[in-house]
């Protein structure tokens, strides 16, 4: 947990631009009333600067020796960042990439980061282009610049959007589509259309490319790519949130946002306290499968000690991780539902099948049929057998993580 100072560093500690961006993202003026609230309101602001063009604006209007004062105690620093994130699903196949460039439909969605070429010798001839702030002297925007340049923080654009990026996808990948949908319900209002019979599905049907299916077309009767626009608008809506959520943990910040963006990050908050909710309920949903299964908890712990070893494997094992998916979606199952995949024969079958014991067994039938001659198959009939065998595991008889977990694992923690 936190400290106290950490605490008092983190909400004294604000992050937010002062510039107003026209088309193309050029600067058309400043909001310079709102730089001095927060300078008034927070030990330190942490602006992220569009390449010093706003702060050539401020010197232009401040005493450039109180700026730099402000700069010596620390009040104020910059942050230069040219990476940004992007959806490039329907113009990959026209970039200079390597990997997926497959052109996607208007209802598939791919973000990348994209970073300018020559970032540090931007910077630099931004400071530069500083230090010549027209109608101000030499001295003092050459002193301005001097400190703007010692107190600029380090660029982690990449850093940055690649822990966001980990974040949204997750969102994206998660099996429960509220959050999307309420982002595209958002959007929808603002055209004053109602979502209230609104349909959204989230797939991820390439890794890391994502396909969104929706009634935006057949029920609100937009067109394929008003629906993309929409769609589009709500993922970045999201991915801003996780953009934000970053940069506050990288800068130990809090961060400004206009209204606009308030409703997607509180919608952001409403779907963590339901994950929060919901995962306090573990407990609960794991005993009443343990019931159904028949695994009493009296049964389990009555006697005999634990075997800690059993446990920390399980813990790390890819059984536990589907076990835990299938888990949170029990809730939705009734007893009978559970009791049928729990008692599964084929399920069964399959565990004790690629168990240590069926693994030597098939190795030594593997090893037999290897040494029989089949004359009328011009390969080794050992590499047909494992072909049949990699068949049989994959599609016939596939590892039941919930029969794995409840029929053996977990029971065998408890030893008598």
């Amino acid at each position: 947990m936190p400290t106290e100072g950490q605490h008092r560093e983190l909400t004294e500690r604000f992050m937010a631009p002062f510039a107003k961006q026209g088309p193309g993202n050029k600067v058309i003026g400043i909001d310079a009333e709102g730089l001095i609230q927060r300078l008034l309101l927070f030990d330190h602001c942490i602006v992220p600067t569009i390449w010093l063009e706003d702060i050539q604006l401020l010197l232009r209007i401040v005493e450039p020796e109180a700026l730099c004062e402000l700069m010596d105690e620390g009040a104020i620093s910059f942050y230069i960042d040219s990476s940004t994130a992007a959806e490039t699903g329907q113009a990959r196949s026209s970039l200079n990439l390597t990997g997926n460039v497959t052109r996607l439909n208007d209802n598939e969605f791919s973000f990348s980061t994209i970073r300018s070429a020559n970032e540090a010798q931007s910077v630099k001839a931004a400071i530069s282009n500083l230090a010549r702030t027209e109608g101000v002297s030499k001295a003092s925007a050459f002193s301005v610049a001097e400190r703007v340049e010692a107190s600029m923080l380090e660029p982690k654009g990449l850093q940055i959007l690649a822990e966001s990026f980990k974040a949204f996808r997750g969102d994206l990948r998660t099996e429960d589509p509220t959050l999307i949908r309420n982002l595209i319900a958002r959007r929808l209002q603002l055209l004053g259309a109602k979502p209230t019979r609104l349909e959204v599905k989230v797939e991820e049907f390439v890794q890391e490319d994502f396909r969104i299916t929706s009634n935006l077309t057949t029920f609100f009767g937009l067109s394929s790519l008003k629906a993309r626009e929409i769609s589009l608008r709500a993922l970045l809506d999201l991915s801003s949130i996780h953009i934000r959520l970053a940069h506050m943990r990288e800068f130990s910040c809090l961060l400004g946002m206009n209204e606009d963006e308030q409703n997607p990050w509180e919608m952001k908050v409403d779907a963590l306290v339901r994950t929060f909710a919901h995962e306090s309920q573990r407990d609960r949903q794991f005993f009443r499968v343990a019931k159904i299964a028949g695994l009493g908890e009296r049964q389990l712990l009555a006697g005999g000690t634990l075997d800690l070893r059993r446990l920390i494997k399980l813990r790390h094992s890819e059984d536990i991780a589907r076990f835990k998916d299938w888990l949170k979606r029990s809730d939705g199952k009734s007893d009978e539902e559970i009791r049928d995949q729990v008692s599964s024969i084929r399920g069964k079958i399959g565990n004790a099948v690629q168990s240590t014991t069926g693994k030597s067994v098939r190795l030594m039938i593997s090893t037999l049929i290897g040494a029989i001659p089949i004359p009328q198959i011009a390969f080794p009939s050992g590499l047909m057998f494992g072909a049949l065998d990699s068949f049989l595991l994959e599609r016939i008889l596939p590892r039941d993580a919930i029969v794995s977990v409840l029929g053996r694992e977990y029971p065998g923690i408890f030893q008598k």
